[in-house]
């Protein structure tokens, strides 16, 4: 069945240039028919068309006329187009659609977050539903009442409180709805809320769009790293780790001192082997992941002796034994001089003999790795070095005093690790080393010396170690957070307190309680209140928590209170102190 829906609205009159006009016509008088419908006409008498706004350039034409007809769900229909001209074909016709007017009836809710996703985070991140309305009904005001249909968050406890509905001005296509989550210590890890919209099209049928958003107590932070293998522990081993699921940027701290998601380590054969490095999001969410290097060096120096030489003959021995070699290994012994990298190579076998007294390294290369150990060829009747520090570890920056206990020598040399050296025939060294401020990995120094007499010499060493030491207390003014030995040093703020000189506790939600002005730096409080005749009215211990002006339930009488208290500061000190407010009650 075909039906004209181009019809004069209200009427079964097609539209024509006879049944829709102004009642002018350029040759005078009226079209056949005259003056018709004219308040579906589009311009102004004297050919003043497009009055409505719109732009053409013809000598008439209709307003925007809307077709509505009825049809039944789920049958096809199609539309078809017919135009004719009528008595004069020097003239053109035409007929326009308007853009989007065959549109869906629903209205659309989509969500919108910082994070792309349908998650936000309590504190920190605020989520929009966007309602989009029905392209036909873009020229009219237009209301949405929606419905919260699901989820766990609570409005007004999860959420702050939302409109009822949403307004759409005439023109105007979407508009956008703000849920900022509230955070409280009780929340739940995940909370959601779902928004729905609801319209009944001309078919009876119910079209629903909704959209969800969750909400998080905190952020699941992930990484997505590797664990690196590596095959000989002089290795410089890239570690990677990257951080998602909070919100972003990202900043990283390992273990190691290093910052950012990429961190150069150096392993060797005794580890560590796990590093750590710990990821801030810009909400402040912290998560630490681990990174494991798998080390797969097979090549080993299983073993170092050696045999003493006679006085100065140079009679010593020093031999090694090596397992795990790849390829053919090529092996060295070098003798350390006063300067470890000031050496002298003795032998390129496994076996080093007729050796003076001292210490040697011993190197082994094979086709992936190389490694290095030393083993000391004792002195007899020679030259004895010995070295006595006054202690092995110490503050960073720090004096160490090396006492020389040497026997059978009378000139000695000294290499402090550090790039200074020391010749002196004197019993003791003070030397001041110096660590790295910027880190809590301990910094270490190998101190050798050389006991010389005539030709004949002797060499030992020791390990001392420089740690960052300070005020491990977070809550103290000067505290270090590279320090990992604490020195005594914490310096705490005094005690601070204020206490109002007025309050009125009515129950209007405003200064309510009598809550001080300022209560920091404080680990405990103790305070009493009293009316003008010495009468307790209140007491606590509990650090937080207020009078509210009541007393067996009811409100006390305005007038003069006196409170007295005592607080201990995070100093240790403690502070006794006194004031008189007044409770007024505005009638």
């Amino acid at each position: 069945m075909n039906e004209n829906l181009a019809l004069v609205p209200g009427t079964s009159t097609p539209i024509s240039i006879n049944t829709i006009n102004n009642g002018i016509s350029p040759g005078g008088g009226c079209p056949a028919g005259g003056l018709n419908n004219s308040a579906y006409f589009d311009g102004q008498p004297g050919g003043n068309f497009g009055a409505s706004g719109n732009s053409f350039q013809m000598d008439g034409a209709t307003v925007t006329i809307p077709i509505q007809f009825n049809v039944i769900c789920g049958q096809t229909y199609h539309f078809k187009f017919a135009i004719a001209d009528v008595g004069d074909a020097s003239y053109d016709s035409y007929v326009f659609l308007k853009a989007g007017s065959f549109a869906s009836e629903a209205v659309n809710v989509t969500v919108a977050t910082v994070s792309g996703d349908s998650t936000i985070v309590r504190g920190c991140t605020d989520a929009d539903f966007i309602f989009t309305r029905p392209q036909s009904s873009a020229d009219t005001a237009y209301t949405v009442n929606y419905e919260i249909t699901g989820g766990s968050a609570v409005e007004g406890v999860d959420y702050d409180p939302l409109p009822d509905s949403v307004y759409f001005q005439p023109g105007q296509a979407s508009d956008t709805m703000t849920l900022h989550p509230i955070y409280y210590d009780s929340a739940p890890d995940t909370s959601t809320v779902t928004i729905t919209v609801k319209i009944v099209n001309q078919c009876g049928d119910t079209i629903v769009s909704s959209g969800t958003i969750y909400i998080l107590k905190n952020p699941n932070i992930t990484f997505t790293s590797a664990d690196p293998t590596v095959y000989c522990s002089n290795d410089s081993v890239a570690l990677h780790s990257v951080a998602s699921g909070g919100m972003p940027p990202y900043s990283y701290q390992w273990n190691t001192g290093a910052v950012g998601d990429s961190a150069n380590v150096k392993v060797n054969l005794e580890g560590p082997f796990d590093f750590y490095v710990t990821a801030t999001d810009a909400c402040g969410f912290k998560d630490t992941d681990t990174v494991h290097v798998n080390l797969l060096q097979t090549l080993s120096i299983d073993t170092l002796v050696s045999s003493p030489t006679q006085a100065c003959a140079n009679t010593g021995i020093a031999s090694a034994t090596v397992s795990g070699a790849t390829g053919t290994p090529t092996y060295s012994w070098t003798f350390i001089n006063q300067n470890p990298t000031d050496t002298v190579e003795v032998s390129t076998s496994t076996l080093a003999q007729n050796l003076s007294g001292g210490w040697y390294y011993f190197t082994v290369t094979d086709n992936i790795c190389s490694m290095t150990d030393s083993v000391k060829v004792e002195a007899i009747g020679g030259p004895q070095a010995v070295i006595n520090p006054d202690k092995t570890e110490g503050c960073n920056p720090d004096n160490f005093v090396f006492n020389n206990g040497s026997t059978g020598a009378n000139s000695y040399q000294w290499n402090f690790g550090d790039g200074y050296f020391s010749v002196s025939n004197t019993n003791a060294q003070t030397h001041t080393f110096t660590g790295d401020s910027t880190t809590t990995i301990p910094v270490s120094h190998t101190v050798y010396l050389i006991a010389s007499n005539g030709m004949c010499s002797d060499t030992t060493s020791v390990v001392v170690v420089n740690k960052n030491c300070g005020c491990m207390d977070p809550k103290a003014l000067n505290y270090n957070d590279k320090a990992v030995v604490t020195d005594n040093s914490c310096i705490y703020h005094a005690p601070e307190i204020k206490i109002p000189n007025v309050f009125s506790p009515n129950g209007d939600g405003a200064n309510d309680v009598l809550q001080f002005l300022k209560q920091d730096y404080l680990t405990g409080i103790e305070y009493w209140i009293f009316n003008r005749w010495g009468d307790v009215m209140f007491h606590t211990d509990e650090l937080g928590k207020y009078w509210d002006g009541k007393i067996n339930g009811n409100y006390a009488a305005p007038g003069v209170y006196f409170i007295k208290y005592t607080a201990k500061g995070i100093d240790g000190s403690t502070v006794n102190g006194q004031s008189f407010f007044q409770i007024v009650r505005p009638k």
